[in-house]
């Protein structure tokens, strides 16, 4: 697991379309206008997603690819009905260059 990390704006949510596009992962979100919010910015993107699931579609039952998250401070008080203060992790976490015109997703390993 990995965390992408810039303010918001900076293109989290593009560089998650881009490797959905490129893994066809889910892209799990907070809300269905998000969802569809996610969609058509990947269609006028020119890119080919699945369609993103939302913190109601879970759980879900028998997937066992890859997903994607998309605003965890917003699902994670979703999912667990209370206000998160304070997390940890020990996973990497990718700060997104915003100078730069194309976000970088390195490829998944095999």
């Amino acid at each position: 697991m990995k965390i992408i990390r810039t303010d918001r704006g900076g293109g989290k949510t593009t560089a998650l379309i881009k490797q959905a596009a490129r893994d066809k992962s889910y892209i799990l979100c907070h809300s269905k206008s998000a969802a569809r919010y996610i969609y058509d910015t990947a269609l006028g993107m020119g890119l080919n997603i699945p369609y993103p699931i939302t913190v109601d579609d879970i759980p879900l039952r028998g997937y066992k690819g890859d997903i994607l998250i998309d605003e965890i401070d917003y699902i994670l008080p979703q999912l667990l009905g209370a206000q998160v203060n304070t997390i940890t992790t020990s996973a990497s976490i990718d700060t997104l260059d915003n100078n730069k015109s194309e976000i970088k997703i390195n490829s998944k390993a095999n």
